[in-house]
């Protein structure tokens, strides 16, 4: 499973090594007061012992630190506890146990049908030698000698240890041309790290790694959903062709909202879970590959290295609500996959400042970053669905059947998320009929029907139907009786 294509059907979770799991939480002294920039004690066995945890949440790959053996001074910005400090890459990195371990792990993630994502660390082709508190060797990879030990390393490290994908560190500080020789000695899917939100730039390293962490996205998902009030113009213009041209293939991009070198998600939205779970959505079922960083499921809001970089163990992996909407998130990605949700590009359907709709394969969203005290607010969206359709929100097992005037309902900032009902009885199991559907019946009643002037667009090459429909979706203050019409997540 290490092919780009295999890769597409995968939502990775992220870990920090070092601040995940240990092996046994009750003879931990590392608490919350632990020197943050010191080992925190995290080990390979521990995230063993955390697998059912990480699959609980429907992830199916594994994103762990660099695996190598690091410097062991104490600098001024502290320790190598995340990995990025190598000094003999023929050695593990003994703070995380030990080979053995390291196999132990791959062994435990392929037992369970996951992959293992590894992260690689190179030097600098600027020549950056570290600083005064951190000096670091800077490899010529323009010297023949170097290019070919570092293939032949590369090669032996993945086939020892099992590695499914790696993860480039700083690909931009290392020649263009020195990346797809490694990549093939590698012989797995390899993801990229080009930190800029310039989707020209970004785009130009695609052809020589394959996959990029999506810095396109992650900027213009941050300003949409921002405490200060963002705009989802600039996110949906992702979904053009224009945009999309610049890409060699979208889809081996990494989506994500969170990672160790970034504020916390929840630190620029005042941890408004509506929010959150808005972000989230886009991230798991659009384009790309999804990554998760550790912690977002428990709220976690550090703001930045090394703020971001949290122990784990100290929130008792709890099932937290947005652990349960992660989980469902990845459940309608993997239920949709081969519906068309997995060939079809993302497709933008409506769009103004505060609400988006899209739609990819089978998996319809109304996504909005209101807020859970958003005000009512009624739009008439298209869908890509045949006429008679009966779609189910996910989230709450309201079911509509697709026509005209056909009302839908967004309380307190919710996303709504929706399959055909053939689909979503999969996973489904409290599905209302669309005639009885409390929260049609309750606003009906309360406020009649809903009127707009929006035309819907003529769609016809889509295999769910001949045209698109219009489906009227209101957004609503909370309503106690209407959250009793489904479970929330």
């Amino acid at each position: 499973m290490s092919n780009a294509e295999a890769w597409k059907r995968r939502s990775i979770y992220q870990v920090l090594t070092d601040r995940f799991a240990i092996e046994d939480e009750n003879n931990s002294d590392r608490g919350p007061d632990h020197g943050i920039r010191e080992y925190c004690g995290g080990t390979w066995r521990g995230i063993i012992s955390k697998l059912d945890y990480i699959q609980g949440m429907g992830f199916d790959a594994v994103w762990i630190s660099p695996i190598t053996k690091n410097i062991e001074e104490l600098t001024e910005y502290g320790v190598s506890y995340h990995g990025y400090w190598p000094e003999d890459i023929y050695s593990v990195n003994p703070h995380f146990g030990t080979a053995d371990d390291l196999l132990a792990l791959s062994d435990a993630l392929h037992a369970r049908s996951f992959i293992t994502n590894y992260e690689n660390q190179q030097q600098s082709e600027e020549g950056w030698l570290g600083d005064g508190h951190v000096p670091l060797p800077d490899l010529n990879t323009e010297d023949p000698t170097v290019v070919l030990t570092l293939q032949a390393w590369i090669t032996k490290l993945v086939q020892k240890f099992k590695i499914d994908g790696l993860r480039l560190d700083t690909v931009k500080h290392v020649r263009k041309n020195f990346w797809p020789d490694f990549v093939r000695a590698a012989g797995v899917w390899s993801v990229g790290e080009v930190l800029s939100g310039d989707p020209d730039y970004l785009s130009s390293y695609q052809p020589y790694v394959g996959g990029l962490l999506d810095y396109g996205t992650y900027y213009p998902l941050k300003r949409a959903f921002h405490r200060d009030g963002g705009s989802m113009y600039e996110l949906t213009n992702l979904l053009t062709p224009e945009y999309r041209s610049k890409f060699r293939d979208t889809q081996q991009m990494s989506t994500f909202m969170e990672n160790h070198d970034m504020p916390r998600f929840t630190s620029d939205t005042n941890a408004d879970l509506a929010v959150v779970k808005n972000a989230m959505a886009w991230t798991l079922l659009t384009d790309g590959v999804p990554i998760v960083y550790y912690g977002q499921e428990q709220s976690y809001s550090g703001d930045g290295d090394p703020g971001s970089r949290e122990l784990m163990w100290t929130s008792n992996y709890n099932i937290t609500p947005l652990y349960q909407y992660i989980a469902r998130l990845n459940q309608i990605r993997k239920l949709g996959w081969d519906a068309g949700f997995g060939t079809h590009l993302t497709t933008k359907l409506y769009i103004e400042d505060n609400v988006a709709a899209t739609q990819k394969g089978p998996v319809l969203m109304v996504l909005t970053n209101l807020g859970s005290q958003a005000r009512s607010k009624n739009i008439s969206i298209p869908t890509m669905f045949k006429n008679g359709t009966i779609i189910v929100d996910i989230l709450t097992g309201e079911s509509f059947r697709v026509k005209r005037s056909t009302n839908i309902t967004i309380i307190s900032g919710e996303p709504r998320i929706f399959l055909p009902l053939g689909l979503a009885e999969n996973i489904c199991d409290n599905i209302l009929p669309p005639a009885q559907s409390a929260i049609s019946k309750l606003f009906s009643k309360m406020f009649g029907a809903s009127s707009s002037s929006k035309t819907a667009a003529e769609i016809t090459d889509w295999p769910y139907g001949e045209s698109v429909n219009s489906a009227d979706v209101i957004l609503r203050e909370k309503d106690p009786v209407a959250e009793q019409a489904g479970p929330r997540f």
